[in-house]
């Protein structure tokens, strides 16, 4: 007896089912989706295997439903039906006819295959509902995300905000800021020593960068607010993949892109572009881009030869925050001073040049320097709170997480399927119980991770504010501090993950609504579908209907055309019992055609025959007359073809001719 497993999918009211391809066993009844069972697999584990094969979807398996024992001409099968709901994906017609989502009270308008019917009268009399998961929500248990992880996921955000806050240490942004600087000024000469340059001259080597290296967007240099700001307001110099983006878009448009004073998006033609071919445009929008980078992340040379520090490259955080002000949205979000400028664009500005952080004294004396929150800073920030071990919190956070996701999965399991043998081990579905790309799990990182960074950040900004009243630069240096920078990262990573999640959810819903739509339309509409697949029919009609050169073209275009028309109403959703009428009475019409055609050869060979050997006779008649100088040989071959072509004689000899010649009467040919 052969194992068979199938799935009763279900989504809110509506199960799913697949009607089989025409070229199989049982053509065009529906089913349920499923398979053999494969040696070594367990049940659950074969269901999942043959919908991602079938319908490219990950399937979260449940209670089993029922179990039936059947005969078919070609096999006998125990199946096991299982409740389950999908994970992933958005089913795909890989091997079906068709894919339907239907209510109970729908499963009499479809002929299924005789194996399902003692599933389907069960399902008619239990309940409209999805039944195993009445009490569960619309989904598995494994897949739901309830009060208690929503109360762990915040405790565990709590706790290891807590740890944070008492154990690990503040970092330096002075610290952050000289260590960053050190570390890109020695890559630097590192890089242009790559490049051929021989000396130890720091300005020298930025020098040399900049001559080797330079691209179109330098000549917007005054359009984007200076040597101080540009690099900051064009997006073409943000060292990030959105800078490499629009320094490649550059290349192919001539078109700088960035922000102008007040944080608005502009855009400012160079001039002087010429359009290159791919390859160098390539080659310039990213080798080159990135040279220049490098040249620019110690600041320009001048700069360097007269000791000052140089403008430098915002890091992936400000370049992050810069981008995100010039939308429009995001932009007005904090408002406008009365200048115009919108606060979050002027917070980016602030930051870059470091007067955020800048304090003076009544008569103008600098109290605090300034520090540039740029690229040597923000790596410099990631060297200091690795030393501090900012990380561990976070990973701890991570790992109660995940520990509670699978300790709870995994009683939900066994308190489903009792293990008292090793053997019972294989029906359990790990899964369900091991951390992956799961939606309750996802939420569960996301509320710990956004729970760790407002108990973090909140208690930086009470620090901040106790210690640093009416000291705004006072404020925000304390701030920066005093948070967690992985702690940032992550909150990052959960958000992304979040919205791909939602937008994935949103496709599938979207998916399934539009299928909904068409299956309704054809339903009002009997001919939709008709109209829809009339231009294949058409085209196979057409290409058919060319062979109509020649009488018997006629017939074999008619063939052609029952084809055509065949392989269309296989694809079309219509009644089987209405198919296999319609296919036997078009079988019927294409004998009697095909007959037809036999019979219209043999009269075409015969009718060919005869002519071709009386033309052939008469015409080697005709030579021998020409050749001889016999003219009454030659009328009467000509007689005799015009007699076999259903002309009547006209001229047969000389004397016929000559009497022509002499009559009067006007000369007929």
């Amino acid at each position: 007896m052969t194992e068979v497993v199938a799935a009763l999918i279900w989504d809110k009211d509506k199960f799913m089912i697949c009607q089989r391809p025409a070229h199989k066993a049982r053509d065009l009844l529906w089913e349920f989706v499923g398979g053999k069972v494969e040696p070594g697999e367990t049940k659950r584990q074969a269901l999942v295997r043959e919908c991602q094969e079938e319908l490219a979807i990950t399937l979260d398996v449940g209670e089993v439903f029922m179990d039936v024992t059947y005969e078919c001409p070609d096999l006998t099968a125990h199946l096991t039906l299982f409740h389950a709901t999908i994970r992933e994906g958005v089913p795909q017609k890989l091997e079906h006819n068709d894919i339907r989502w239907i209510t109970v009270d729908e499963i009499d308008q479809y002929a299924f295959c005789p194996a399902d019917e003692t599933i389907l009268e069960r399902l008619k009399t239990e309940s409209k509902a999805p039944l195993g998961f009445q009490n569960k929500g619309d989904a598995p248990e494994t897949d739901s995300f309830g009060k208690r992880d929503c109360t762990v996921a915040i405790a565990s955000g709590v706790m290891t905000a807590a740890l944070d806050i008492l154990w690990t240490k503040d970092i330096s942004l002075d610290n952050a800021h000289d260590w960053g600087s050190q570390q890109t000024e020695a890559f630097v000469l590192k890089v242009a020593h790559w490049c051929g340059y021989k000396g130890a001259d720091l300005a020298s080597a930025v020098c040399s960068l900049e001559k080797d290296f330079s691209i179109q967007a330098d000549k917007l240099t005054n359009e984007f607010g200076g040597g101080k700001q540009h690099h900051l307001r064009d997006f073409s110099h943000h060292p990030t993949p959105v800078g490499l983006l629009f320094s490649i878009l550059s290349q192919f448009t001539g078109i700088g892109y960035g922000t102008d004073v007040k944080g608005t998006f502009v855009q400012h033609p160079i001039q002087g572009w010429k359009k290159p071919d791919l390859l160098s445009g390539l080659y310039n929008g990213t080798i080159v881009w990135f040279f220049h980078m490098v040249s620019d992340v110690a600041g320009s040379s001048g700069s360097i030869a007269m000791g000052k520090e140089g403008t430098g490259l915002p890091g992936p955080l400000l370049s992050l925050l810069k981008e995100l002000s010039s939308i429009p949205g995001i932009r007005a979000l904090a408002g406008s001073n009365e200048a115009g400028r919108y606060n979050i664009s002027l917070l980016c500005t602030k930051l870059f040049n470091g007067t955020l952080f800048m304090e003076k004294s009544k008569e103008g004396g600098v109290i605090r320097a300034p520090i540039r929150f740029d690229l040597r800073t923000e790596l410099g920030i990631a060297n200091e709170a690795v030393k501090s071990k900012q990380y561990f919190p976070i990973l701890l956070n991570e790992a109660i997480v995940c520990s509670f996701y699978s300790l709870s999965r995994l009683a939900r399991e066994l308190a489903k399927h009792p293990v008292q043998t090793p053997q019972q081990l294989q029906e359990l579905d790990f899964r369900n119980v091991l951390p992956g790309r799961i939606p309750a799990l996802r939420h569960m990182r996301m509320v710990a991770s956004t729970t760790f960074m407002a108990v973090d950040m909140g208690s930086a900004g009470l620090q901040a504010y106790f210690m640093h009243k009416g000291d705004p630069s006072g404020f925000a240096l304390y701030f920066l501090q005093k948070i967690n920078y992985f702690g940032l990262i992550r909150v990052g990573m959960a958000g992304f993950a979040e919205v791909a999640g939602a937008i994935g959810t949103r496709y599938s819903s979207f998916a399934a609504l539009a299928e909904l739509q068409k299956d309704r339309l054809a339903t009002a509409d009997p001919h939709f579908k008709e109209n829809v697949d009339w231009l294949k029919k058409a085209v196979g009609t057409v290409g058919a209907v060319g062979k109509m050169g020649t009488p018997i073209g006629v017939v074999s275009a008619a063939i052609g055309v029952y084809d055509e028309v065949s392989k269309a109403l296989v694809s079309l959703d219509i009644a089987r019992e209405e198919r296999i009428r319609v296919e036997k009475e078009c079988a019927v019409r294409v004998r009697i055609l095909r007959e037809y055609e036999a019979e219209m050869e043999a009269v075409v060979e015969q009718y060919m025959t005869q002519r071709l050997m009386t033309f052939a006779g008469n015409a080697s008649l005709l030579e021998d007359a020409f050749e001889e100088n016999d003219a009454d040989s030659f009328l009467s071959a000509s007689a005799q073809i015009q007699k076999q072509l259903g002309r009547s004689e006209t001229i047969s000899s000389r004397n016929q001719f000559d009497a022509v010649m002499l009559s009067d009467e006007p000369l007929k040919l």
